[in-house]
């Protein structure tokens, strides 16, 4: 079973409030999409929870299925870069050596709890807005999410 993945993040900065965007295609034949909000810091924080977000929808409803193989493409690069040292370092927990990664402590050990249940995961760098189809559905999810939470506080 071939999952696609494409998660992204929004934050708001001056308002605190962000929302994360899944987009989740399975066997190019059936899709998934699902999008929240919080209080946030800035993108990344949001970047984190919708890789999160996603990896715990696998979790709950596909792991166990045999032969998954899950490719997860994000825009950002400084998460990719966490999930090559920590398999370099063949570690079962992220580095958390700066700032960023140690205010996301949390998020990350979910990460690793979930990336340990699926047979396969490949992380794949896209750039955003750039037309490629499942970042911009959750690049659209992310800030509809983000809008939606701040209008709600008006």
């Amino acid at each position: 079973m071939k999952i696609e993945v494409y998660t992204d993040g929004s934050c708001f900065d001056a308002f605190g409030i962000g929302g994360w965007g899944v987009y989740i295609v399975i066997d190019s034949q059936k899709s998934i999409e699902f999008s929240g909000s919080c209080k946030c810091k800035n993108s990344i924080n949001m970047e984190f929870l919708a890789i999160a977000k996603a990896l715990e929808y696998i979790d709950m409803f596909l792991v166990g299925t045999d032969n998954i193989n899950v490719f997860i493409y994000t825009d950002s690069d400084y998460i990719i870069k966490l999930i090559k040292q920590k398999d370099k370092a063949n570690k079962k927990s992220f580095p958390t050596r700066d700032k960023t990664s140690k205010r996301n402590k949390k998020i990350l050990f979910d990460i690793c709890n979930y990336q340990a249940e699926i047979d396969f995961i490949k992380w794949v760098l896209v750039k955003s807005h750039s037309g490629i189809k499942g970042n911009e559905i959750a690049d659209r999810l992310a800030k509809k999410a983000a809008q939606k939470a701040m209008e709600s506080k008006v």
